[in-house]
């Protein structure tokens, strides 16, 4: 799987097409239109419409300074993840993901599936006795425990199948959060009877874009704690661990079925807990920034 292009959140290609230019150009939009309110109330002589242009005027020079304020947090972000992880959020995250993915789930469930098969086969051994039409398999039991690891297997086939779910999400919010949201929000924004669903796309932006890359960076650095081992996924992944060459299964000798346990044991925490928390920092902090960029600033024309 390709890794993210380096951007360390904003590159010199977004500053200069990119989001920033696209939250402005919102901006130059409204301005004109208030413009030539601002002239048609002069002409009319409509104090109510004066008034009301000057006051959204006010209100993009608070959207010109929440722009100025998302470039900052997201350089603090780069900078942050940098100090802690040696690279910026999406890279970062990436290679978290695409370790856990390529380098342990594949490993954990081709163990699995094997010491399944070999289960099966073992406990499909007839033992016939002499001449008569009778025997008996001597290792039937065997079927329990590759119902366990199947029933493990397919645990991890989930956990695999929402990682690389999380991989294409991030994929999705680089894309689109910064270049689509971000400009929409701001326009919406600058309109009063759209000013709620504009600081929630701005919120939307801000926390997909700068917190939930973070929360791999964090994640990355709690598995590595926890673990003892670096986190540093390569473009080739070694095909020794790829394809499970470890002690929890040799076919010529026996299945590890704890050792298995364990190994599912251990993806638990990153492929389930972690990535909850994830979920739930950056709602909690869409939620947060919604309720802040949705209340009415006060106008000094009121």
């Amino acid at each position: 799987m390709a890794i993210i292009p380096y951007t360390c959140n904003i590159s010199e290609e977004w500053v200069t097409g990119g989001w920033i230019s696209l939250s402005f150009l919102a901006m130059l939009v409204v301005m004109l239109f208030l413009s030539l309110t601002y002239m048609m109330s002069v002409f009319f002589k409509r104090q109510d419409w004066l008034i009301w242009a000057k006051e959204e005027f006010y209100q993009i020079v608070i959207s010109s300074m929440i722009i100025l304020l998302v470039v900052w947090f997201t350089w603090g972000a780069c900078s942050l993840s940098f100090s802690l992880a040696g690279g910026d959020p999406f890279r970062v995250a990436d290679s978290y993901l695409n370790d856990l993915i390529w380098q342990r789930s594949v490993s954990v469930a081709t163990n699995l599936y094997f010491g399944s098969l070999f289960c099966q086969i073992t406990a499909a051994w007839y033992v016939p006795l002499g001449n008569l039409k009778t025997g008996f398999f001597p290792f039937s039991g065997m079927n329990a425990i590759a119902g366990v690891l199947d029933l493990m297997f397919g645990l991890v086939s989930v956990m695999f199948s929402s990682m690389l779910m999380q991989v294409i999400i991030l994929w999705l919010v680089q894309a689109f959060a910064f270049k689509v949201m971000l400009p929409l929000g701001i326009f919406f924004r600058l309109f009063p009877f759209l000013r709620t669903a504009g600081a929630t796309f701005i919120a939307l932006a801000i926390a997909f874009y700068i917190v939930f890359p973070l929360t791999y960076v964090m994640n990355k650095d709690i598995m590595e704690q926890v673990t003892g081992n670096k986190i540093d996924f390569k473009n080739s992944p070694d095909q020794a661990t790829l394809w499970g060459n470890d002690a929890n299964f040799n076919i010529l000798n026996s299945v590890n079925v704890p050792g298995m346990i364990q190994d599912v044991a251990n993806l638990i925490p990153p492929g389930v807990f972690l990535p909850m928390l994830s979920i739930v920092i950056t709602i909690a902090a869409a939620r947060s920034l919604t309720k802040i960029l949705s209340q009415q600033f006060p106008s000094p024309f009121e």
